[in-house]
C-alpha cells in the first residue's frame, strides 16, 4: 500500500514465480498493446488457426454430424502474454506469436508451419502444441511413430530462440505425439497388431533435451 501511494504511475513489470521464470515465459508491456486471446486450433493436417472463444462456443456440428471438437487435433484459449508452443513431426521446437495471427473464421483454412517459420521444411508440420504456461513446472513425454518415448522436463525448453530441436531424431523417425505429464495417469500403448500395454510414468527416467 505504501508503494502505491508513493509511485502513482501503474507497475510496469510483472512478478514472476521461480517457476514461471525457468520457462522463459515472454511477458507483454501492456501499455504497448492490447490483450488478445482467443481459441487457438491445431487441425490433423498440422495446420493451425485462431478463433474468437465466442465463435469456439458457439460451433455447431458440420455437414456430416461431427462437432468441432471431434475434427482437430488441439484446442486451447491462447493469449498474447505467454502465447504457444508447438512441436513438429521432426523433432523442433517452435514459438507462435498470437499477435502475429489474424482471427478467422471457425471453418477457414489453417496457416501452415512454413509461413510462421521460415526455417521450417516443406513438409514439416505441427504435431502438437501448448499453452506455454501451462508446462510450467510439467514433464513432456514424446512419442515417436517408432514406438518410442521420451521423458523430457518442459524446463529444458527455455531456450530464447523461436525454433530449435527439440528432440534428436534419427533419419528415419518421425514424432507422432507429446504429452503433458498428469498426476495420477498412466500411459497406455497400443499395437498395430492389436496389443496394450498401460505403464506407469515413473518407468520412464528423466533426460535431456539431447
Amino acid at each position: 500500500a505504501d508503494i502505491k501511494r508513493t509511485y502513482k504511475t501503474e507497475r510496469r513489470t510483472q512478478i514472476m514465480s521461480a517457476a514461471e521464470a525457468a520457462l522463459n515465459l515472454p511477458v507483454k508491456d501492456s501499455n504497448v498493446k492490447e490483450d488478445k486471446d482467443g481459441r487457438f486450433i491445431v487441425m490433423p493436417d498440422g495446420s493451425f488457426k485462431l478463433i474468437s472463444n465466442r465463435a469456439w462456443s458457439q460451433a455447431s456440428p458440420d455437414s456430416q454430424g461431427n462437432t468441432i471438437s471431434e475434427t482437430i487435433s488441439y484446442s486451447f484459449t491462447a493469449t498474447n502474454v505467454h502465447n504457444v508452443c508447438a512441436f513438429t513431426d521432426l523433432g523442433n521446437y517452435v514459438f507462435i506469436d498470437i499477435d502475429e495471427l489474424e482471427e478467422v473464421r471457425l471453418r477457414s483454412r489453417g496457416t501452415t508451419l512454413q509461413k510462421v517459420c521460415k526455417d521450417a521444411l516443406k513438409n514439416e508440420r505441427i504435431v502438437a502444441a501448448f499453452d506455454i504456461k501451462a508446462l510450467i513446472d510439467k514433464n513432456l513425454y514424446f512419442d515417436t511413430a517408432e514406438g518410442k518415448v521420451k521423458k523430457t522436463a518442459a524446463s529444458e525448453y527455455n531456450l530464447n530462440k523461436n525454433d530449435y530441436a527439440a528432440i534428436v531424431l534419427s533419419d528415419s523417425y518421425r514424432l507422432i505425439g507429446v504429452e503433458v505429464e498428469e498426476e495420477g495417469k498412466s500411459i497406455l500403448f497400443a499395437t498395430k497388431d492389436g496389443m496394450v500395454l498401460n505403464t506407469e510414468t515413473d518407468e520412464y527416467p528423466l533426460q535431456g533435451r539431447k
